[in-house]
């Protein structure tokens, strides 16, 4: 059976809840949260009006953007999105339940009226989740909460009774789902049916699984999965796991080492297809992931247009199995990795030296005509030693939200945001490991002090005394691994290549 489920003890429990919620709430117009009528066709309408009629740009996140869309939006609104969220939140088991029911309590509660306190809906042990659903799904709730307004709103469209007869039928109801329109590949398509048919549809959240299963275990060759269609790929799996039930005579679960081994085998992603090669690997971020990568062939024969899938299968391996048939998709992604300083492509000629690769002086002309010489970081050793600070860590009151290759940011306590230039960062990161200065010196607004020719703008370094020494402690404590795994890498790389033979490549 497909809600067979050995790695999630509360599957169970989970499955009960889904069903509740599509008897209570999808076919009639009830609520998984209280006694009241919530999934109302109008209702549904005012959320889709305010999420979908009026989208939010900002760089902000997820729910602080939601709590906007939403001020002054009736109670019911607020509440049916809360209610919304829960049903997002009841498959990934990715994200943790206590962060769940955070989000759904303030959605809740901008309702103005408490959230349901210990309700049997919004238990830990509910929320734990059946599945991941990979970085991609969290990444792109708002698409994912998107759909799943528009297809509750088509829903709701139809009469009652036409609404049972739909869910009277997996198949019919699977192939509505999958022509309501998206943005992408959504990942609701595949955990909605599981979660309201579970002895149809698989626990899969990523239809590059899926692929890979079939192509793994069944006797479809790639060609005719690549030309099947969503729900004929959900027939054939049903297909596949009764022919393998009967063959071991027992429930099995793909997901299971023994059956995983064979679709999913460690080299699966490491080498491919095609003319341009894999040559040289070792090492793995995630089984299947190489680490290091040569890709040799004749020009044109796709070596930098592969370079995309490689990169995100190392990065992003969620993202690059769901959308391994969607170009601009996995190269949108490439670029924001690439945007966020986690990815460099650096091309090699004739004119590239040593200096520009590793290290070397620069060249700085100065306003009274003089030119001034400084050693600057190349391409390979500023990417090993960057000093990258994780998102969502706390300095004080302060958060960081992102990062750049120019700039960091910071969440104030204030809510607003605050951009950091890393030459600054790392300016007074420098003069710190010289002792040129100390953190208290930077703490107690003594820099210029100490060093009253800096060009450093003063106006941040004494205006934001109070998180500077943190962060500048913290990019000193992560530099010293960093630049010795770039030393490590370096002296790999370089091996008995002079710095004159390096300088010509």
């Amino acid at each position: 059976m497909s809600r067979h489920n050995p790695h999630h003890a509360n599957s169970s429990a989970v499955l009960s809840a889904a069903a509740a919620w599509r008897d209570r709430c999808f076919i009639t117009d009830g609520s998984i949260l209280s006694d009241r009528d919530l999934w109302f066709k109008s209702n549904v309408e005012e959320v889709n009006a305010r999420f979908n009629g009026a989208p939010d740009s900002s760089k902000d996140r997820f729910l602080i953007k939601l709590e906007r869309q939403f001020a002054n939006a009736t109670h019911e609104a607020c509440q049916l999105v809360a209610e919304m969220l829960w049903v997002l939140n009841l498959f990934p088991s990715n994200l943790g339940s206590s962060s769940k029911i955070t989000a759904i309590n303030v959605a809740w509660g901008w309702s103005g009226e408490p959230a349901p306190k210990d309700h049997e809906m919004l238990a830990p042990s509910l929320l734990e989740g059946l599945g991941s659903a990979g970085v991609g799904f969290l990444a792109h709730r708002p698409r994912e909460l998107r759909y799943l307004i528009n297809a509750t709103l088509a829903f709701k469209e139809k009469p009652i009774d036409d609404r049972r007869a739909l869910l009277d039928d997996p198949w019919e109801f699977a192939q509505w789902l999958d022509d309501v329109p998206d943005e992408g590949y959504r990942q609701l398509k595949h955990i909605l049916p599981f979660l309201l048919f579970p002895d149809s549809f698989e626990r899969i959240a990523s239809p590059g699984d899926v692929r890979l299963i079939l192509s793994g275990l069944s006797e479809h060759d790639t060609r005719s999965i690549k030309q099947m269609g969503k729900v004929a790929r959900d027939k054939a799996l049903l297909e596949l796991r009764r022919t393998l039930e009967q063959e071991v005579g027992d429930t099995i679960d793909f997901y299971d080492d023994r059956f995983k081994e064979q679709w999913a085998p460690s080299e699966r992603l490491a080498t491919g297809s095609g003319d341009s090669d894999v040559v040289s690997s070792a090492g793995s971020a995630t089984p299947g992931s190489a680490l290091n990568l040569i890709l040799h062939g004749p020009p044109g024969t796709g070596k930098t247009f592969r370079t995309i899938d490689r990169a995100l299968q190392i990065l992003d391996p969620d993202f690059a199995g769901d959308h391994r048939d969607d170009r601009e998709a996995l190269k949108r992604r490439f670029d924001e990795l690439e945007n966020d300083n986690r990815i460099r492509f650096v091309t090699f000629h004739q004119s590239f030296s040593y200096e520009d690769f590793v290290e070397g002086l620069r060249a700085e002309a100065r306003p009274d005509g003089t030119v001034h010489y400084y050693v600057a970081d190349g391409v390979l050793k500023a990417f090993c030693g960057k000093r990258m600070l994780s998102p969502g860590t706390a300095f004080g009151g302060y958060k960081v939200l992102r990062s750049t290759n120019e700039i960091l940011w910071l969440r104030k306590p204030n809510d607003s945001e605050l951009p950091l230039p890393w030459a600054i960062l790392e300016a007074l990161a420098d003069l710190v490991s010289r002792k040129v200065v100390t953190l208290e010196d930077i703490r107690r607004g003594k820099v210029f002090d100490k060093i009253p020719e800096s060009r450093l703008e003063k106006y941040i370094v004494n205006g934001y005394s109070n998180v500077l020494p943190s962060l500048v402690e913290a990019i000193l404590a992560s530099t010293s691994p960093r630049r010795a795994r770039a030393s490590s890498l370096l002296t790999k790389l370089i091996g008995g290549i002079s710095r004159k033979s390096l300088a010509n490549l």
